[in-house]
């Protein structure tokens, strides 16, 4: 596995190596091309010079861009591969129901229908077998108990953070309190909704102590949504921001 190492129960595992030198090849080759024509042109004294030179520039970018290293992410709650030669896709273990190996391809299928297609992974059956493990995990899981005092009743976010957090251990709330712990366990439930999981991670990081702030700063490591880990992050030091909770819900749905 090299540098494909798992942090939690997350596992980055890089795919494309092989591919992406050919990439390289191509934009040093695009580069010395260019070049090459440029100095002719300039020789010469012809007035296309620029437009070579910004061909070569884009080709050799492009293609400098298409070689860096791609990794497929393995979380607790989906997976999350990037792209040639742009962008990234993710989706959850609840929107497909089957992962097929086929001609080196690693595919996620929902009834006969693909997903998510992965090919030119490095090593494409301990791909699938992780992404399988990972969703069977998922589905084995025990799922946390949800306070009925934690829905967000269409109030702002802020509101919501700031009157949850006053419901917690120790607040001065006229509601019945809130347990730190049966929040942190809510953020741990992979199946949980996105936004609750973050909210109550916030709220028990304020309310709980060390061990609870570092149980939170582990589901950063653990899921396969760039944009969740960011918004984690920023829970375990008691914080939420609107902004981050929905790229969340969009990252890679473009």
């Amino acid at each position: 596995m090299g540098d494909d190492a798992p942090t939690g129960d997350r596992l980055r595992m890089a795919v494309y190596r092989k591919m992406r030198w050919a990439f390289y090849g191509m934009a040093v080759f695009y580069a010395i091309l260019s070049a090459g024509v440029a100095t002719f042109l300039i020789a010469k004294g012809d007035a296309t010079v620029v437009g070579v030179i910004a061909q070569g520039v884009v080709f050799a970018g492009a293609f400098g861009y298409a070689a860096r290293a791609k990794h497929v992410v393995v979380g607790v709650e989906g997976v999350l591969s990037e792209r040639v030669p742009f962008g990234e896709r993710y989706v959850t273990y609840e929107e497909f129901d089957e992962v097929t190996l086929v001609n080196r391809i690693v595919e996620l299928r929902r009834r006969g229908a693909t997903v998510l297609k992965i090919d030119h992974a490095e090593d494409p059956s301990s791909l699938a077998a992780r992404v399988q493990e990972g969703r069977e995990r998922y589905l084995a899981r025990e799922a946390a108990e949800r306070p009925p005092e934690l829905g967000r009743a269409g109030r702002p976010l802020g509101d919501w953070h700031r009157e949850l957090r006053l419901q917690t251990e120790g607040g001065e709330y006229r509601g019945k309190p809130l347990s730190s712990q049966a929040l942190v366990r809510l953020a741990e439930d992979p199946g949980a909704d996105l936004e609750e999981r973050v909210v109550a991670a916030a709220v028990a990081a304020s309310a709980g102590g060390e061990g609870v702030r570092r149980r939170v700063r582990v589901l950063a490591e653990e899921t396969a949504n760039p944009e969740l880990a960011r918004a984690f992050e920023r829970a375990a030091e008691g914080e939420v921001a609107e902004a981050p909770l929905r790229r969340a819900r969009q990252v890679g749905r473009d």
